[in-house]
């Protein structure tokens, strides 16, 4: 007597993914300050940020969603990366 083969069973799952880039905030400007913001990132598990677009040298701000920059000039225009990881690693940036 030949036993019947069990059926067959297939298993599923997917493995995390980059997150999604941040969003843009809104952003506060003061005389020689800017605070920084940007929204949640789907899947970040937390956000780096730089003066430049080199996530090697970004600084890790943790889960913050913000930054607060002092020490700047009136009247000049500033452009600032964030980029959001996970442990499988890194957003494009946002600018």
């Amino acid at each position: 007597m030949m036993l019947a083969e069990p059926p067959s069973r297939h298993l599923s799952q997917s493995t995390a993914v980059t997150p999604a880039l941040p969003g843009a905030g809104v952003s506060l400007a003061y005389p020689h300050q800017i605070t920084w913001n940007w929204t949640a990132s789907q899947g970040a598990t937390g956000y780096k940020w730089n003066t430049s677009n080199n996530y090697a040298t970004a600084v890790d701000v943790g889960n913050n969603l913000t930054k607060t920059e002092t020490g700047l000039n009136c009247n000049t225009v500033y452009k600032r990366y964030v980029w959001a990881y996970n442990s499988c690693g890194n957003s494009n940036a946002i600018s």
